[in-house]
């Protein structure tokens, strides 16, 4: 027999819900529901209280101080009024539920459920308008008490191409190709930033 280490696990649903139902004020959970599979594990769950989301963090995509951060941010952004979801604290007033699994710990994070549907009106544009402007508006004052990754070039491009790169090493022509095409966005990038005289 071989052991193959696992990349990303699913977990039990009914457990997983039986055990977030006893650890945050929801009520009992009446319909849960496994949503995506993308960057984050996203469930919906039903209770007698409401609807909520459930979001798993990957093992190691983000760090605990990185997902603390965006928690935060939600909670200032809930408190200046900005219609968003926002996380829903435990019993014991923290957040995240830490996780084992086969690939290493996980955190969970509870939300609300933001009511809506996807629709693209003159309405619906204003509204989102009024919105972006808003948080705009609110973030000049807002003063974050986690680190969190600098959004630059070495992270929207240098972080991937070292993460894509030995998935290519078969494939010179497309490292070199790659490479290319980082290296043009990045300057051009440098480009957009860089101070007008």
């Amino acid at each position: 027999m071989i052991y193959v280490t696992p990349l990303h696990t699913l977990f039990d649903k009914e457990q997983l819900f039986e055990t977030i139902a006893s650890l945050y004020p929801i009520g009992q959970p009446i319909n849960t529901r496994f949503l995506s599979n993308g960057l984050n594990d996203t469930y919906a769950v039903d209770t007698e209280q409401g609807k909520y989301i459930l979001r798993i963090y990957k093992h190691q995509w983000r760090t605990e101080d990185e997902i603390r951060f965006e928690l935060d941010l939600l909670t200032y952004l809930k408190g200046c009024g900005l219609p968003i979801s926002y996380p829903i604290a435990r019993h014991d007033g923290h957040w995240l539920t830490e996780l084992r699994a086969p690939e290493g710990q996980r955190f969970a994070v509870l939300f609300t459920f933001a009511e809506g549907i996807g629709k693209v009106d003159p309405t619906t544009s204003v509204l989102f308008g009024k919105s972006v402007a808003q948080l705009h508006q609110v973030m000049d004052h807002y003063t974050p008490k986690h680190e969190r990754f600098q959004l630059n070039a070495q992270h929207l491009l240098g972080e991937p191409l070292k993460q894509l790169l030995p998935f290519l090493q078969h494939r010179p022509a497309d490292v070199q190709w790659v490479q290319e095409i980082s290296g043009r966005l990045e300057a051009r990038l440098a480009a957009a930033f860089r101070p007008k005289l």
